[in-house]
């Protein structure tokens, strides 16, 4: 199941690098592609340098991975905080 799951990160960051690269860094497209790094923060955290499918892409988007992780940080707190 887990290798599904890297098969499907591995498309989205293809995806990812074409919208990078194609549209400009405020366009919506843009940013929810910086959400969908959100939603998987935590695998990016951890294997951003580590999996040599991520860590390809890294170098050319470093700053764009790297907000997702934030976000995906910062809701994940947030949410946290709503459960109490």
């Amino acid at each position: 199941m887990f290798e599904k799951y890297e098969w499907f990160l591995s498309v989205l960051l293809n995806t990812a690098d074409f919208i990078w690269t194609s549209v400009k860094p405020d366009h919506v497209l843009s940013k929810l592609m910086e959400l969908q790094v959100a939603y998987h923060w935590r695998y990016f955290q951890i294997y951003k340098e580590k999996k040599e499918y991520v860590a390809l892409w890294y170098p050319l988007h470093k700053d764009k991975i790297n907000s997702g992780i934030e976000l995906g940080r910062k809701y994940d707190t947030e949410e946290r905080k709503d459960w109490k």
